[in-house]
């Protein structure tokens, strides 16, 4: 860790180097609360954004679930309303994230300084191969490492000293959070807003990072976040600097405000009591640059500011800092941004052309490009709701609906929609179609079981959709190189005729994840054969509730989770279009046998002595799998895996079938905890991505890539 001393000349540095056009790093800084909620999100910014600080998401001594979703509300194109709560995994789960954190950032030092020893970047040696489209900079536009701060919150200064002194060992940097609006009581602004509080907070906090300076002979900067909602930032600020405060950050959201739909005018939040929550976006950016001024000010020159509030453009970059910042924070512009875009947004927020002409131009109308709102509803009303009796239920699940709408509505393959229903709250779901809307509907939690007491007539709110489907250049073209059908123009569903074969392995509560598949493989071989299709989706659940399709593709439905000492059912019937087999599995082994049978079924071997190909011989087991041996066996372009589930359900699967793992055409849907749908809360990442912006489907090599470097995948809060 680097010297108070010098981290302080650094940031002072920064801000002069971009004002007199010289090679810098940016002076910009992510913000907490955005993007930070997973390691694996400031893992890679840190690797690839070039910023000069990454921020984590504020931290708790003990988990904080948060707030019920809807969590976050668009109210205008680029502003925003939100009551996250303090969603976070608590002292002792972040305390091994900021480990980690801090390993990961130790090699990058080590292999900067091995690339530049070399003539190459930090960045080319140690980059991630994880499927983001990113744009690399020349070493004089490329940081080794960014000052990493963490975020801390709580309601008294002995639980502050707590989590000071545990966090102390891992950050550049500790930002106490005095200002959040829509905290729970004794959090946050009612801290923040009394000077005498603010004092005691601060003063304490300074000792304790004195205290362990004293035997380090080095410590972290200390950060005060402050509210705007007072009558004089100034004031608080000059209180925070006599306290010992090394660096101010301002502002945090306006309010709280209260939020309402604009067709039932029903209050969008769920924060107790009424709905409130802080207001963010481009609609602050006045008040935070009153705000910077007033604070710079109150407190001279030599204070550190970073300065953050509805900065969206260069021009906005350039104002903040003219007002008095040092650093420029960036957030909510974020969810305007597809994730992949980030590193070349940022550089689009502070270069100069004629020094960083070669990166790609990203100009500032890409943040006002979508004119909606990204989280506005559309009412739509409900058709049926019924219980879908032919599919097995899970033992402590209660039987599924199905929910028809009256209406179509867009959403791919891969991509999800929030349902809301007034003083209930929302939830992301995948529907099995969108012509006309339908959803498979488990009764598991007050939401849902809300779902399947809808009536016909009733209205149901939908937002979406979110994330990215599976294009021809990530799935299509995977599966379809030696077809002479041309598909780059293809969707996924449309490049079913590419596919000879088909093997599909679902969790029961992943299966509308797949089921455009299925229906779409259904339909295509039944108008080979009997020249029609299957009219509706209950008539095919009905045929196939849950199943092995001889010839088709094979559909593993794991029942009860895993469980090693459970019987498999088989059942055959034959239906009006075609004989189906089909099996409800709850062994790992015998899915493990299910994959390595179609492997062995749909794989050649081309023999040393020539080049002809036979029936592959050899049938994979999932204990003795020989790795050399797949070596010499192709996998025809034509046939492809596609694996949905939880991250703990592909893992097994994955490990259980070794040669998926490694397969080219294995694709993954992954369940994931999603709040926002918008970039914004980081709690749907999977490692290093937002699976709100990039989508579900990955390969599965990216899967256990991000399995294999991060961990658990889910955000824990």
């Amino acid at each position: 860790m680097n010297s108070p001393h010098t981290i302080l000349n650094f940031l002072k540095n920064i801000k002069h180097s971009y004002l007199d056009d010289t090679h810098m790093p940016l002076p910009l800084a992510s913000v907490s609360g955005v993007g930070g909620a997973h390691i694996g999100i400031l893992d890679w910014m840190r690797d690839t954004c070039a910023l000069a600080i990454v921020t984590s998401k504020s931290i708790q001594l003990t988990p904080n679930k948060g707030n019920r979703e809807p969590i976050i509300t668009e109210q205008s194109a680029g502003c925003y309303g939100n009551a996250v709560g303090l969603a976070n995994k608590g002292l002792t789960k972040s305390l091994d994230d900021f480990k980690f954190f801090n390993a990961r950032r130790k090699k990058q030092l080590h292999s900067h300084t091995a690339g530049h020893s070399t003539g190459h970047t930090a960045g080319h040696s140690t980059g991630h191969t994880t499927g983001h489209s990113t744009t690399r900079l020349s070493p004089s536009h490329v940081i080794a490492s960014p000052l990493f701060s963490i975020s801390l919150a709580a309601n008294s200064t002995e639980d502050f000293e707590t989590l000071i002194d545990a966090c102390c060992p891992y950050a550049d940097m500790i930002e106490l959070n005095l200002s959040c609006p829509h905290a729970r009581s004794g959090y946050g602004s009612a801290i923040g807003a009394r000077s005498d509080r603010v004092a005691k907070i601060v003063t304490h906090a300074r000792k304790r990072l004195y205290a362990y300076q004293q035997n380090t002979n080095t410590r972290p900067l200390l950060a005060i976040k402050l509210t705007p909602n007072i009558k004089d930032i100034g004031i608080i600020a000059h209180t925070a600097q006599d306290a010992g405060a090394d660096v101010l950050v301002a502002i945090n959201t306006l309010g709280p405000y209260q939020y309402r739909e604009h067709h039932t005018r029903a209050p969008i939040l769920t924060n107790p009591p009424g709905g409130y929550g802080g207001l963010s976006g481009i609609c602050i950016k006045d008040t935070a640059l009153r705000a910077i001024n007033q604070i710079r000010t109150h407190t001279g020159t030599h204070m550190v500011i970073i300065g953050t509030g509805g900065v969206t453009t260069k021009k906005d970059v350039d104002a903040m800092i003219d007002a008095g910042a040092d650093i420029v924070g960036i957030g909510s512009a974020l969810a305007r941004v597809h994730q992949k875009d980030w590193p070349s947004y940022f550089y689009s927020l502070t270069h100069r052309k004629k020094t960083i002409s070669h990166i790609p131009s990203i100009h500032a109308s890409l943040y006002t490009q979508k004119q909606d709102s990204l989280t506005k509803y559309t009412p739509i009303r409900v058709q049926s709701v019924n219980p879908l009796v032919h599919i097995p239920a899970q033992t402590s699940t209660k039987t599924p609906y199905l929910l028809y709408c009256q209406q179509n509505f867009s959403c791919e393959l891969g991509q999800m929609l929030f349902l809301w229903i007034p003083d209930i709250g929302e939830k992301p779901y995948v529907p099995l179609c969108t012509n006309p809307l339908c959803f498979l509907i488990y009764p598991r939690g007050l939401h849902s079981t809300s779902l399947t007491q809808l009536q016909s007539g009733d209205t149901l709110y939908i937002r979406g959709p979110y994330g990215s489907a599976p294009s021809s250049h990530r799935f299509t073209d995977s599966i379809s190189r030696s077809h002479k059908t041309k598909t780059k123009n293809l969707k996924i569903l449309e490049s079913m005729s590419c596919i000879q074969n088909l093997c599909i392995i679902t969790e029961t509560y992943a299966l509308a994840r797949v089921f455009p598949l299925i229906r779409a493989r259904l339909n295509l071989d039944t108008k080979k054969k009997a020249h029609n299709s299957y009219k509706t989706n209950t008539q095919l659940l009905s045929d196939i509730p849950t199943a092995v399709l001889t010839r088709i593709f094979a559909l593993a439905l794991l029942d009860n989770g895993v469980d090693n000492n459970a019987k498999d059912r088989t059942v055959s019937h034959t239906t009006t279009q075609s004989q189906l087999t089909y099996k409800v599995f709850e062994h790992i082994n015998t899915i493990a046998s299910l994959a390595t049978d179609f492997i062995h079924d749909h794989t050649t071997v081309k023999h040393s002595s020539d080049n002809n190909t036979a029936l592959n011989p050899f049938l994979y087991s999932s204990s003795t799998h020989d790795h050399s041996a797949y070596h010499n066996y192709t996998v025809h372009d034509t046939h492809a895996f596609i694996l949905a589930g939880t991250q703990k359900f592909l893992s097994h699967v994955l490990s259980a079938v070794s040669l998926l793992a490694t397969h080219p055409h294995c694709w993954v849907s992954v369940e994931t905890h999603t709040s926002c749908g918008i970039g914004l809360c980081g709690a749907c990442a999977l490692g290093s991505k937002l699976t709100c912006h990039y989508g579900t489907y990955m390969r599965a090599t990216e899967f256990l890539f991000q399995l294999n470097t991060y961990g658990d995948l889910y955000h824990d809060s």
